[in-house]
């Protein structure tokens, strides 16, 4: 398990994209963005959320980590 926090202990001054997705399935294309800006800036409320996965947003022009919806904290 990937953890926001892991990121940014990785790449600091990176420029980030955070979503929600309802669901684990990573084909679902439901998205809503939560919160964009640098990495090392992501809200502490924000930082011990799961991943459920990573890429790039092409529209976005940026890295975006998705987590899901329903508040899967750990």
């Amino acid at each position: 398990m990937t953890i926001i926090r892991d990121f940014i202990t990785k790449n600091e001054n990176v420029p980030i994209m955070i979503e929600t997705a309802e669901t684990r399935n990573t084909t679902d294309p439901l998205r809503k963005e939560l919160w964009k800006g640098m990495l090392y800036d992501i809200p502490k409320d924000l930082q011990n959320w799961e991943v459920i996965q990573e890429g790039y947003g092409i529209v976005a022009q940026c890295n975006v980590l998705t987590i899901l919806e329903d508040g899967d904290e750990k």
